[in-house]
């Protein structure tokens, strides 16, 4: 089979967005307030008070929603209570989540831009969160991830945006689920306060005497602006309240305003101010504002705000820091640069490492279901898991002021309690139940139950080249993922590729030889089935149909980055998918140049085109039609130069000399003179290549015309190519060359600059390219004479972008990717890609295909999923992509980001909190994604023949104490983490 066309330098690819968020939940369960007695003895392994250690085999006594005592090991239990044993599990306070957006906030969920006719005041203190608040609303997701209490925001984006509150999100009446209704006045500074449209308010009653008066400009519109308007706003409103409080004359009071009113007396009150902020210079503008005024309260946000931690310290305010968790809406590119001040995980561990209260929070709603995944998280970041659990506790109750009720396991507290598989901050330790006021608002394995039920009742029965270095890297266990694991095993790697994989391997010499140690894991390196990887801010400027690999190149920063996460293949989309079809391509995060690309056509992508089969069908008859016809050229050609060869090997050996008067072209001569016959080596180098790419011209002179052949690497092409046409002119060479690859022809022009010395460029239309040749031989080359008049050669069909990729896809070296979602557009793609032409299809999306997840899994239909991990539509609680594992439809998992991939490990935690087993998650990142792009005879396994590509962790991987320490990517280092921290 001949190589794809890949030599293709033309402007490309523009993004399209990541996978569709969570479905609608299925039926929602029965009202859990008789699951639990408000009195029991709960009995746990170990019991985390959120304020004080740990104790081991501890129980807690809980009488009237409320906890009475919590009894060590050995102590005598009450008799009249029921026990609830959980010997083999944790306990901790519930979470309390110091900032949310669960109360409908207008500002929030619209833009301020959308035009100047808006009502939205910059200075509202009226404004109540808790009358934004459902008390209706079941919230059976967020406690299923162990959060019982949440602050209410009401809204981020005034500079005065009113009162929060703090509830329950479970009980009976809403005057049970307040805890706070007026808990602080929040304020905003900075970026969210920014760029407030102007207020317009009509006339009421309307009429045609009143006119309608443009808007008025607020503050808010800048930086400066928020602050002056803030500090205008306070001055204001002191003087309304002096003034109407004490002129007792009505025809003399100011006209009265609720708004000022309200704010003076808040002030006055001394309430807590929470000021959202993120920005160095807005960190110490807040602080400038609480101390003018002698205000208390905490920062949200702040995100930058471990610069002035001394400050924060002594001036007694706290910090709510919201930490972006892998899940929210895809990897935040970034937050994954942890060397960049604004990683919220080293903010936040900076501020209280230096004395600072600190409060975390996730900064998306969506991530509450899988809540203790940002314990894991803020470990990563620098937090032990004793004070990661605090701050989501104890902590954050105090910030609040309501630590009297919540966030600690203490007599006289509420019987706010988490039932935990494991250690707080372990990825695989799910919440198992919740309580709230001593009631079971959720027990896990009554979810399952249900699940189950519902699946019985509602659903089908489901059915049956050059490379890197040598290198042994040997660790306490080996996991190829191809097959079992390996206790105390080594991987072996020679000139890129693995040789052996065992208990006992042999050391090629001169080997490289790394002992991890008997803790560290090895396993494949990881692949990144979506990914923008070197794109660029500029990727949305890209045509879809162009060849990514020329665009996206290891010599990019970025690679090394996400190479430190693990990542050592990505599949690189085109960031629009066309009608037409946009290449998907797999590069190395590291490695040897020449191995950057694993293969330039590995996916055609396409957007759902509707439940019409038809559709698809059409596009690939003309993508089957136009492999056909290159496969009869290239079939043809070969057929013609064997003819060629065998004419040429049947030639009497007694020929006679031709005269030397006639001497053909077709002769060598044995040496000239002139400045350009001869044998030119030479390289290109400049635009989008990552190294420079070698080249050899034969030139002939005859008079001012150039002839000859030109191969090489790049857009020169590996086989020799002949020309003739080119000129000699005024000490410059000018050549034109046409490549089967390229719908144009490559000029190349060079200037003698000294004897058997060129420079110049390689134009290829879209780009140019430096050209820089030394003439090594000065012997004339053989070029075949052409017979005047006649058509030499088969004739090559028209090149055609859109369909070039099908070529791999018809020969079984790339796959189909279809972004669908509806069951009836999957199942459409199905019936015309695989059922009529066989190929191999993958579904990108696919919420809705566990309702055929069966057929999928039967006819070998891959899903690539998204980071968030959306719930299924026909299930409590479950994700989509638990669903389908389960059913046995293969995985591939993208991050759908740039840089977001340098943490792929937190991807991964996220999905396993989701309830994706951890073998389940590695098989998806590396050999279930292979196989489904058809690179698995490349990576995605350690195995003999496959490229060296691993990762050493320093424990199982995914945990929230593994690190990556180690990534080789074929044969070569590309990420050591002790290096990293010299």
């Amino acid at each position: 089979m001949k190589s794809y066309i890949s030599s293709r330098f033309a402007a490309i690819a523009a993004l399209f967005a990541s996978l569709v968020g969570a479905a609608t939940a299925a039926p929602e369960p029965s009202s859990s307030s008789d699951r639990s007695p408000r009195g029991f003895v709960l009995r746990a392994g170990k019991v985390y008070p959120g304020d004080a250690p740990p104790i081991k085999d501890a129980a807690i006594v809980v009488r009237e929603g409320r906890i009475v005592s919590v009894l060590p090991a050995g102590a005598p239990l009450p008799n009249d209570l029921p026990l609830v044993d959980r010997s083999h599990s944790v306990v901790t306070p519930g979470f309390v989540v110091a900032e949310s957006r669960l109360s409908n906030a207008f500002e929030d969920r619209f833009p301020a831009s959308f035009g100047t006719i808006v009502t939205i005041r910059s200075v509202d203190p009226l404004r109540r969160a808790i009358d934004g608040f459902s008390f209706v609303d079941r919230r059976d997701g967020i406690l299923s991830g162990g959060v019982t209490t949440a602050y209410l925001a009401p809204g981020t984006r005034r500079l005065v945006n009113g009162r929060g509150a703090v509830v329950k999100l479970a009980g009976e009446t809403a005057e049970q689920r307040t805890i706070r209704e007026i808990a602080d006045l929040y304020l905003s500074i900075g970026d969210s306060a920014e760029g407030l449209a102007a207020k317009f308010e009509a006339p009421l009653p309307p009429s045609a005497e009143v006119p309608l008066r443009p808007g008025e400009q607020q503050f808010a519109r800048t930086r400066a602006g928020a602050i002056y308007g803030l500090r205008l706003a306070f001055s204001e409103a002191h003087q309304f309240a002096r003034s109407w409080r004490a002129e007792t004359d009505p025809a003399r009071r100011p006209q009265f305003s609720p708004e000022q009113l309200a704010l003076a007396d808040l002030l006055q009150a001394k309430t807590p101010v929470r000021i959202r902020t993120n920005a160095d210079v807005d960190v110490l503008a807040a602080l400038d504002l609480l101390q003018e005024h002698g205000l208390r309260g905490a920062l949200v946000g702040g995100y930058e705000a471990d610069s002035h931690t001394s400050r924060i310290k002594s001036a007694e305010v706290s910090a709510i820091v919201e930490l972006p968790v892998a899940g929210d809406a895809g990897l935040n590119d970034a937050n994954a640069r942890w060397d960049l001040p604004k990683n919220a995980a080293r903010t936040s561990a900076a501020l209280a490492a230096g004395g600072v209260r600190v409060a975390l929070a996730p900064a998306d709603d969506s991530v509450l279901p899988a809540f203790p995944l940002l314990l894991a998280h803020a470990i990563r970041g620098g937090w032990s898991a004793a004070d990661a659990l605090r701050s989501v506790t104890f902590d954050a109750a105090r910030i609040l002021g309501v630590e009297d009720r919540v966030g600690s396991i203490a007599p006289g507290r509420d019987a706010d309690l988490v039932v935990l598989s494991g250690d707080p901050g372990e990825a695989w330790a799910s919440v198992l139940e919740t309580y709230s006021s001593g009631i079971c608002v959720f027990n896990r394995e009554e979810a399952e139950r249900r699940r189950r039920d519902y699946l019985e009742e509602t659903r089908p029965k489901q059915t049956a080249d050059e490379a890197g270095g040598t290198v042994v890297v040997r660790a306490g266990l080996v996991v190829p993922v191809s097959g079992p694991p390996i206790a105390n095993g080594s991987v072996a790697i020679q000139n890129g590729r693995i040789v052996s994989v065992g208990a006992s391997v042999a050391v090629p010499r001169g080997a490289r030889v790394i002992d991890a140690g008997p803790n560290a894991v090895i396993t494949p390196g990881l692949i990144d089935a979506r990914s923008y990887l070197g794109l660029g801010a500029e990727r949305s400027a890209y045509a879809g149909n162009a060849a990514l690999e020329h665009l996206a190149v290891p010599s990019d920063p970025d690679f090394r980055l996400v190479a430190s996460g693990g990542v050592t293949t990505v599949l690189l989309h085109s960031p629009g998918y066309l009608p037409t079809g946009s290449p998907v391509a797999a590069l190395k995060t590291g490695g040897h140049w020449t191995q950057a690309v694993v293969r330039e056509a590995c996916g055609v992508a396409l957007p759902s085109l509707g439940p019409n089969p038809e559709a698809y069908k059409a596009l690939l008859q003309r993508g089957k039609q136009y492999s056909e016809r290159w496969d009869k050229y290239f079939a043809d050609s070969d057929k013609e130069k064997a003819e060629a060869k065998k004419g040429a090997d049947a030639k009497p050996a007694d020929a006679a000399e031709p005269k030397k008067e006639d001497k053909k072209e077709s002769e060598p001569e044995a040496a000239v003179t002139d400045p350009i016959t001869g044998t030119w080596q030479g390289e290109i180098t400049g635009g989008p290549l990552p190294q420079p790419q070698p080249f050899t011209l034969r030139l002939r002179l005859r008079g001012d015309v150039v002839s000859g052949t030109v191969e090489g690497r790049g857009p020169m092409g590996r086989e020799p190519q002949e020309f003739d046409g080119g000129t000699f002119k005024d000490n410059t060479v000018t050549i034109n060359v046409t490549r089967p690859e390229l719908p144009f022809p490559l000029k190349i022009e060079a200037k003698l600059d000294k004897p058997d010395h060129m420079v110049g460029s390689v134009d290829a239309r879209v780009l140019k390219l430096d050209f820089e040749a030394t003439r090594t031989e000065k012997v004339a080359p053989t070029i075949a004479a052409k017979p005047k008049g006649k058509k030499r050669g088969v004739e090559m069909p028209p090149i055609d972008d859109n369909l070039e990729p099908f070529r791999r896809v018809f020969h079984g070296d790339a796959a189909i990717v279809v972004a669908a979602e509806s069951k009836e557009d999957i199942q459409a793609a199905v019936s015309a890609i695989v059922d009529e032409f066989k190929l191999p299809l993958v579904i990108s999306g696919g919420s809705q295909g566990t309702e055929i997840a069966s057929m999928l899994a039967a006819k070998g239909v891959g899903v690539l999923s998204g980071p968030a991990l959306p719930f299924s539509s026909s299930q409590v609680g479950v994700p989509v992509a638990v669903e389908l594992a389960t059913a046995g439809v293969p995985m591939a998992l993208g991050t759908g980001s740039s840089t977001g991939a340098r943490d792929m490990a937190g991807f991964a935690a996220f999905a396993i909190s989701r309830g994706l087993g951890g073998d389940q998650i590695l098989k998806a990142l590396t050999l279930e994604a292979a196989k489904l792009f058809c690179v698995d005879q490349r990576v995605g396994s350690l195995a003999p023949g496959r490229d060296g590509d691993l990762v050493v962790w320093s424990g199982a991987p995914f945990s929230a104490a593994a690190r990556v320490q180690l990534v080789v990517v074929g044969g070569i280092v590309a990420f050591d983490e002790a290096e990293a921290a010299r």
